[in-house]
């Protein structure tokens, strides 16, 4: 499996500063997840792509709950239109709020 330097350096416009900051963001961020009881997911910009397509960067799953994804999907692409929360905080340069739909009768 690729790590999030690999995916980050093929697939998106971030240097290395940028890369090594989120290393050091994800090496700690397992805690985080933990007191949340939620999964975290950290998304970026693919390079060049017409479509401001999203690369999953990095994925924690807490261990003081479920995940809401059973599958890995680090290092899959996402059109912006499938992740709207997520493009709306890329292009607005701030933080969004509002409910995702997981297909199971209820939204989170």
């Amino acid at each position: 499996m690729a790590t999030l330097a690999d995916l980050a350096r093929s697939h998106t416009d971030l240097d290395e500063a940028e890369v090594a900051h989120l290393q050091d963001l994800v090496s700690i961020w397992g805690l985080l997840a933990d007191l949340s009881f939620a999964d975290l997911l950290l998304y970026g910009r693919r390079r060049g792509d017409p479509e401001a397509a999203l690369i999953l960067l990095g994925h924690v799953r807490p261990t003081t709950g479920t995940t809401l994804y059973r599958a890995d999907l680090v290092g899959r692409s996402f059109e912006s239109r499938r992740r709207p929360l997520v493009a709306e905080a890329f292009s607005s340069g701030s933080t969004t709020s509002g409910t995702v739909n997981v297909g199971a009768d209820r939204d989170v």
